[in-house]
């Protein structure tokens, strides 16, 4: 599924604050100093904005340079040594109200992209989150219209919401207005929207 993510916040969340797209050259630099490869669905989206910064003053997604800086911090921080399990198994994107965080798995030298977990600093336990980046979105988004950060804390699912088919058709398709998506409307969904993830760059 190709997602124009500027469009997509431009039209359907612009609460949002986007920052200019993240230069080839920049990715290069933190693939290299974190040693791992970004995932793919960051990547593109990085090539559209440096980051979202959120309606609350949360990062959605953190900018390039503070990923690299958060993972570092979270991997070599000596004062988490005894408090919380390591971390080097994570690749961290952001973080919430809660001063939570979100992260990719990392397998290897690779992260994989169908996962984002939720790391509660509270409990120091790490959650299976959403499947993919568009899923984590919806997720994020969900939990602002609802005015609920917890919004996800109870026994709930994304197909539970009818919004959720209407918020993949809004990636997929960002140019389509509001009235034409409207949650009930007679719209056909390619089988690939049921599952939202994609894969990794090489």
């Amino acid at each position: 599924m190709w997602i124009l993510w500027r469009k997509f916040f431009e039209q359907h969340w612009s609460e949002c604050s986007l920052r200019e797209p993240v230069d080839v050259s920049a990715l290069e630099k933190c693939q290299d100093e974190l040693s791992v490869l970004i995932p793919k669905p960051l990547v593109d989206m990085f090539r559209e904005t440096n980051g979202v910064l959120g309606p609350d003053g949360e990062y959605l997604i953190l900018p390039v340079e503070e990923v690299v800086d958060t993972n570092v911090d979270m991997w070599l921080n000596h004062e988490y040594e005894g408090l919380y399990m390591p971390f080097e198994s994570l690749f961290f994107i952001s973080f919430d109200q809660s001063d939570d965080m979100y992260a990719f798995p990392i397998l290897g030298d690779k992260t994989d992209a169908q996962r984002i977990f939720k790391w509660r600093r509270e409990s120091d336990s790490r959650i299976l989150y959403a499947f993919g980046l568009e899923q984590y979105l919806y997720k994020r988004w969900k939990c602002f219209l609802e005015a609920d950060p917890y919004f996800w804390e109870r026994d709930i699912n994304c197909k539970d919401f009818d919004d959720y088919r209407m918020f993949l058709r809004w990636l997929s398709h960002p140019s389509d207005s509001r009235k034409e998506c409207e949650v009930g409307a007679d719209v056909q969904f390619a089988p690939e929207d049921e599952a939202p993830g994609s894969s990794m760059i090489g």
